[in-house]
């Protein structure tokens, strides 16, 4: 019995499966397993240990980097003052503020944040005290006006604060030359420290304005008056003042983050 010839060529029926193509190139894609996402976790380093900090001395915690000249020429003012108010018999209490003056301009430069902060504003409120006394007496402190010097001397402490937190909040992002003044200081820190300039050299101009108006600029009173005044306490502690400020603006040494 022989095979039709044309049986190739009848459909498959239906539900018949249809053969796979021979060629390995329409064979369907088998994909590998994706390896394993996750890496070896890295060998753990153990933390550097913290380095020490070092330890301050008395002198330098209480005056920082003054300097021995400095420190006994400030003593020796606050001795002289004291044994003047003894010796001319005058209120031990009016030579105790000037003294605490020249004390006051030597803890400004403790490294210590509070203990700085309060000694420069007991050297402003005190500083104050000689621009609130009556002209007629110009020279020594009113110690009576303590209600407005208090104010004056929180507001002294709060701006040293405030320039202190935000310097160390921009420590690493702010840049400059080093050595310059105020070089890439933050703008806030810059206005602070003005105004606590202003805040130690605004008595000292109204205790000129206030001598002015009572005596006149021709009038010998006045004269001897400039030349007391040249070795008065609120203008030693305004200069002390300003030439802190001055080297710790010159001495801030500003960096930039490395991109």
């Amino acid at each position: 019995m022989g095979v039709n010839p044309r049986a190739d060529s009848n459909p498959p029926r239906a539900g018949a499966p249809r053969p796979l193509p021979s060629s390995h190139h329409e064979m369907p894609t088998v994909f590998a397993p994706a390896p394993d996402a996750r890496r070896p976790a890295p060998p753990r380093v153990p933390p550097a240990p913290p380095v020490p900090k070092r330890r301050l001395t008395v002198r330098q915690l209480l005056v920082g980097q003054r300097s021995i000249i400095f420190i006994a020429i400030m003593l020796a003012r606050m001795i002289w003052l004291l044994v003047q108010g003894v010796r001319t018999g005058q209120d031990l209490r009016f030579a105790a503020a000037g003294a605490g003056i020249y004390v006051m301009a030597l803890f400004i430069a403790s490294p210590a944040r509070r203990f700085r902060s309060i000694s420069v504003g007991i050297m402003c409120g005190l500083i104050w005290s000689y621009a609130f006394v009556d002209s007629s007496q110009l020279g020594t402190p009113a110690l009576a006006s303590w209600p407005a010097v208090f104010p004056i001397g929180v507001l002294a402490v709060l701006v040293e604060i405030i320039f202190t937190d935000v310097i160390r909040a921009h420590r690493g992002r702010f840049g400059g030359q080093a050595g310059r003044l105020a070089a890439g200081l933050p703008r806030p820190a810059l206005l602070l420290q003005v105004f606590g300039v202003i805040l130690f050299v605004a008595p000292i101009v109204v205790m000129c304005v206030e001598g002015t108006l009572a005596y006149g600029f021709d009038s010998e009173p006045l004269q001897d008056l400039f030349l007391i005044s040249v070795s008065l306490p609120p203008l030693i502690g305004m200069f002390v003042y300003v030439s802190f400020v001055l080297r710790r603006l010159r001495g801030l040494a500003p960096r930039t983050v490395k991109a």
